[in-house]
């Protein structure tokens, strides 16, 4: 009697977790795209809520491998010299979250921006067919690599190495497009690559650094696309051309800082759903962590250009340079309290050629404005 492949068991499980009994096309396509096939032997299984990642291979302990890319975690693939995550493969959960929302039919055409791994676009072509997909991926590397593991899946998705935040598929427009990696402008590009009455998602960021799953639907005219967040927040890695590295304070930061006692503490400024308000209200700011030796938050940092704010221990905030950001931090908090601390589906985003505007409720309540 034949044994059965050590990945059968832990695929299964997941499998059940993610669909249970159902019948889906999301369930078929994950049984055909089997995500193993999709990761190198040698990767990094990100655990949530751990700031440490942990080596996984698949020829020293194959068990552990298989179980780390059958969990529902995020398997990091590619790092930069600085040991920055820049490609992974994404937690199923989410994955087939977005396919979801994404919706697409049958005889419809997809655009992926983000091949990273391979996999979502495997799991499209699982379903639609190979030819009714094409991705685009920036890095040279990873565009070659995800291309030959489509190829030998069965799936041979046509892969463009290209920057996928212009127009780049001669076989625009598509029915529908997908982004596997944040944006916090959403490309004019991709409303022109997309149907009349098509559908955009992506992960969307505000400033703070704080994401949801944004889906957008082209007008009849096709000239401007709009819709609401969906209410799955959302932690992607954003666009390469879109990222940011948090700067160094000023070595004498303390002593040019103004110090006051702050009226609200990060419990409340950073949930998930205020720090998204917030980081629509406080443009252009960056926030980041120091942790203890216990990982607990020792100091919330905020910088925009050359203003800085930290937050000590919850108790002391220090300010400097021409913006007062802890104030506007809490000024907007102030905001999104009044207007009934709204989750991230009372928002929404209409994107035109020349702007992009995000709203609360209805297009016509403006919070902020991007130029395009």
């Amino acid at each position: 009697m034949t044994e059965p492949a050590p990945w059968l068991a832990a695929k299964q499980a997941l499998a059940d977790d993610l669909f249970g009994e159902q019948d889906s096309w999301p369930a078929r396509a994950f049984n055909r795209a089997s995500r193993h096939t999709f990761i190198p032997p040698r990767a990094l299984h990100a655990w949530p809520d751990r700031s440490t990642m942990d080596q996984i291979d698949l020829a020293a302990d194959p068990d552990g491998w298989y179980r780390a890319v059958y969990s529902d975690h995020v398997i990091v693939t590619q790092q930069d010299k600085t040991g920055r995550s820049t490609s992974s493969c994404s937690q199923p959960s989410m994955v087939f979250a977005m396919l979801t929302q994404l919706d697409p039919q049958p005889g419809e055409r997809v655009l992926e921006i983000g091949t990273g791994t391979g996999w979502n676009a495997g799991l499209l072509a699982a379903y639609l067919g190979a030819d009714q997909v094409v991705s685009v991926e920036v890095d040279v590397d990873l565009a070659e690599q995800a291309s030959g593991r489509l190829r030998a899946a069965g799936l041979p998705v046509r892969v463009i190495t290209g920057d996928g935040l212009s127009r780049v598929p001669d076989e625009a427009p598509f029915d529908r497009l997908i982004s596997t990696a944040t944006v916090h402008t959403v490309p004019y590009a991709w409303v022109q690559q997309t149907m009349r009455a098509g559908v955009i998602v992506t992960p969307w960021r505000s400033d703070l650094d704080s994401g949801a799953i944004l889906s957008l639907m082209v007008a009849g005219d096709g000239a401007s696309a709009s819709g609401n967040f969906t209410d799955i927040g959302s932690s992607f890695m954003s666009i390469r051309t879109q990222q940011f590295t948090a700067p160094d304070a000023p070595t004498n930061f303390t002593e040019l800082a103004t110090t006051s006692v702050p009226a609200i503490g990060p419990e409340d400024l950073f949930g998930e759903h205020a720090k998204f308000a917030i980081g629509l209200l406080v443009p252009g700011c960056l926030s980041w962590f120091d942790y203890n030796d216990e990982g607990l938050i020792d100091t919330v940092w905020l910088c925009a250009a050359d203003s800085w704010a930290a937050l000590h221990l919850a108790t002391t905030v220090h300010q400097y340079g021409p913006r007062r950001l802890w104030d506007e931090v809490e000024s907007a908090y102030h905001w999104w309290v009044e207007q009934d601390r709204p989750a991230y589906s009372r928002f929404g985003v209409t994107v035109t050629r020349r702007q992009q505007q995000v709203w609360l409720d209805t297009p016509d309540q403006i919070v902020t404005k991007t130029d395009a």
